[in-house]
């Protein structure tokens, strides 16, 4: 990976959870790909508020488990 992307993650990896979900959007503007559905970004802007404001605990993907309907 170069420099530039290394220095760039870098810095995202500072962002607050709502500051990288327009980094998200907006990088996929850039590359062309339309926005999301309008009520689903709705609904992520929605959990990423609650995340700023304390709302919502944070867990660890690697903490969480799946189980298969049977």
């Amino acid at each position: 990976m170069s420099e530039n992307v290394d220095a760039i993650l870098e810095k995202a990896r500072a962002l607050t959870p709502g500051e990288k979900a327009e980094l998200l959007d907006r990088l996929a503007v850039l590359f062309g790909d339309d926005a999301l559905d309008p009520d689903w970004a709705a609904e992520i802007e929605s959990r990423l508020d609650a995340l700023d404001r304390g709302e919502m605990e944070v867990v660890d993907i690697r903490e969480v488990t799946y189980k298969r309907p049977a």
